[in-house]
């Protein structure tokens, strides 16, 4: 039977030497080589570095000046737009309906005592400022007329009737409250009452009608108003009514009172 050896036990100088053959056996590379190669790579770098920059620098060159072109662009359009745009006019907004405005009862209050007298001496002062409804002029040499006629009739004025070759004829105005009458009086002399009629009619544009003798008295007409002309102290007297309510039997009442 053959006897088998058992190999020795490892122990730290046997590893030491294994190494130590080891490390002899290796062959080290020259150094002046070693470094040249570390150069290169290092200049490979170097150059590489270099290279990505400098194209790093140039597209942030471009980027830089293409912005700056659309900003400058953008801002031309925006001008030339304003410029050839119209002006917009500001819209007007639609006038709202008018409200109704509510009307109130108002209470009229009746003037008294000082104020009643005031109010009447206004309607007189408006009532003596109407004209006639036809041409006359102020009298330059009136005769006397009577401040107030049947008690309810004013002097208003005095005026001159004169009309184509017809003889001129004082006149003076009345006023009643809603009544205006005319009272006229002849300058000339011997003139029949007929004539003294007509040549009224002239002067106050309206031709007499209906002309009859009546309790001493010619009745007519002017304009459809009732007249009334007498014959006193050689001189021809008429009244005429202008406008108002009165009748022929109130001219001959208020006739009979005149002066």
């Amino acid at each position: 039977m053959i006897d088998q050896q058992k190999p020795e036990p490892l122990n730290d100088d046997l590893i030491r030497q294994a190494l130590v053959r080891d490390f002899d056996s290796i062959e080290a590379p020259p150094a002046d080589r070693c470094w040249r190669q570390i150069e290169a790579k290092l200049q490979d770098e170097i150059a590489y570095n270099r290279k990505s920059h400098a194209k790093g620098t140039r597209y942030a060159a471009l980027a830089a000046a293409a912005l700056l072109l659309i900003v400058l662009s953008s801002i031309g359009i925006m001008q030339r737009t304003d410029l050839a745009s119209p002006m917009v006019e500001e819209e007007i907004p639609a006038r709202a309906p008018e409200e109704e405005i509510e009307v109130l009862d108002t209470e009229v209050v009746e003037p008294h005592g000082k104020e009643a007298k005031e109010v009447e001496l206004f309607v007189d002062e408006q009532a003596v400022s109407e004209q006639p409804p036809f041409e006359a002029v102020v009298d330059p040499s009136p005769p006397p007329w009577q401040e107030v006629i049947d008690d309810n009739f004013l002097f208003d004025q005095a005026i001159l009737l004169s009309a184509g070759d017809g003889p001129d004829y004082h006149g003076a105005i009345y006023h009643g409250e809603e009544e205006q009458l005319l009272w006229i009086k002849s300058k000339v002399q011997q003139e029949d009452t007929t004539s003294f009629i007509l040549n009224l009619g002239d002067h106050i544009q309206a031709e007499p009608s209906r002309m009859e003798e009546v309790n001493g008295y010619v009745h007519f007409e002017t304009a459809g108003q009732p007249g009334l002309a007498w014959h006193e102290d050689d001189h021809n007297q008429a009244l005429v009514v202008m406008s108002g309510p009165v009748s022929l039997e109130q001219l001959e009442s208020i006739a009979v009172e005149m002066d």
